[in-house]
């Protein structure tokens, strides 16, 4: 069944398709402003930046916004999330050969192995920057605010 699977013409453009909505993804997540955002706007942040608006703007520091670049755990979530990112384009690559290659198996088991090489980058990323933001910024302090985090795939409203 796997080898007829895989004989399939329209089916081989599965896996390069997949891997290319992983990297838009990965690329939003990378941009976006929206990682957290608190109900009554009083906070936003992004992988790279925290601002006191919530708009975000550039993130500059005249606009009063504080790098996370300067955390050790905020330059961590950014070299797992790149790493993974990096991955995938390998796979993205490595998948094309696996569409014209008489080895196609070998190539899809070492996509395969590699893809769940960038999962767990991503996972700890994902792990890392809610738990040391929460404990950086002590967001429990004031319980009549709600952040909510949302991975970057929300842009902030505009008023």
């Amino acid at each position: 069944m796997l080898r007829c699977g895989l004989a399939c013409e329209r089916c081989r453009w599965i896996l390069p398709l997949l891997l290319l909505c992983a990297i838009v993804f990965d690329i939003i997540a990378l941009t976006g402003r929206g990682w957290l955002q608190s109900d009554t706007h009083v906070q936003t942040a992004s992988l790279w930046w925290k601002c006191a608006d919530e708009q975000g703007g550039t993130g500059s520091a005249a606009e009063g916004c504080e790098s996370l670049m300067d955390y050790a755990w905020g330059r961590a979530a950014v070299a797992m999330l790149f790493c993974g990112f990096i991955i995938l384009i390998i796979c993205f690559i490595l998948s094309f050969f696996a569409l014209c290659g008489p080895q196609m198996l070998v190539f899809l088991r070492v996509i395969g192995g590699l893809l769940a090489l960038a999962a767990v980058f991503q996972i700890i990323s994902l792990v890392i920057y809610p738990v040391k933001y929460t404990q950086t910024f002590n967001l429990h302090a004031s319980p009549a605010v709600t952040y909510i985090y949302n991975w970057a795939y929300e842009q902030p409203k505009l008023i």
